[in-house]
């Protein structure tokens, strides 16, 4: 999404790639206005009245959704074959994971590679990803490979550390490489180990995923005792609010706190 001041108009133009409809928003936030219109791209909004957002939408493309589903299929692809040529352990995480795991109507798009390495291998994971025609860059303490020279930050391979917490305030450490199990293109992470780092990092896109897993059944309240109190306690609450309707999970039970294992007893039933 590009958003830039229009010379031309009082207000702000913002460009999306999606239908040819022009949305204008009125900024009284006591009586807010919606007006939708179309709008011709070759015929750009003539006037945007004092104090109101347009918002310009391109023309709907599935060929360009497909593109960008294969762009980072080939990405994934590209850095997991090298890694498995060069002979290191490795396992996808995150997005991709989880469009491994769920039935195809289930599966979300995602732009990103999340790559599980083990520490002690960064030095040849990065000169190998760097031979297949990545960028190591660090962004905002994060360990990313661009794609090219002049890719995007978020065309890029984001590498997590096997068995270290992603952030301090986790509650657990990020699952091993030894979890990893081979899929259709690429080794990715056990639904077990998936689902623990899922519910480690409990951000909106988890939570989705989180839902996605429950919404197919491969997740459900069996697996409570199983887990370490603090993910126990944010599976419920997605269990108990499967529309995302509180903002925060509620505490645990009582019975279902004291089926909760603690960290070091935690158990997956292979």
């Amino acid at each position: 999404m590009i958003a830039k001041n229009s010379p031309n108009h009082e207000g702000l133009v913002i460009h999306i790639a999606s239908l040819a409809m022009a949305v204008v928003i009125s900024e009284n936030l006591t009586c807010p206005e919606v007006v939708i219109i179309t709008v011709p791209l070759s015929n750009p909004i003539k006037m945007i009245a004092r104090n109101r957002m347009a918002v310009v939408l391109q023309d709907f493309s599935w060929d360009r959704m497909i593109a960008a589903v294969e762009a980072v299929r080939e990405r994934a692809c590209r850095a997991t074959n090298a890694l498995k040529r060069a002979g290191i352990p490795y396992a996808v995480a995150g997005g991709n994971a989880v469009a491994a795991w769920v039935d195809r109507a289930a599966v979300r798009n995602t732009q990103d590679v999340d790559i599980l390495i083990r520490r002690s291998d960064f030095d040849a994971v990065r000169s190998t990803l760097e031979s297949v025609g990545f960028h190591y860059r660090n962004i905002a303490g994060i360990d990313c490979l661009i794609d090219g020279a002049n890719g995007r930050t978020r065309d890029a391979v984001h590498l997590l550390f096997a068995s270290e917490k992603v952030r301090p305030e986790h509650p657990s450490p990020a699952a091993d490489v030894s979890e990893a199990i081979p899929a259709d293109d690429y080794a990715v992470l056990s639904l077990e180990a998936l689902v623990r780092m899922k519910l480690n990092s409990f951000c909106d896109k988890d939570r989705t995923h989180l839902r996605d897993l429950i919404e197919v059944g491969l997740i459900d309240a069996t697996w409570i005792p199983r887990l370490i109190p603090e993910h126990a306690e944010r599976l419920q609450h997605l269990l108990d609010d499967p529309d995302g309707r509180e903002t925060l999970p509620r505490p645990l039970s009582p019975v279902l706190r004291k089926l909760a294992t603690k960290p070091d007893e935690t158990h997956f039933a292979r």
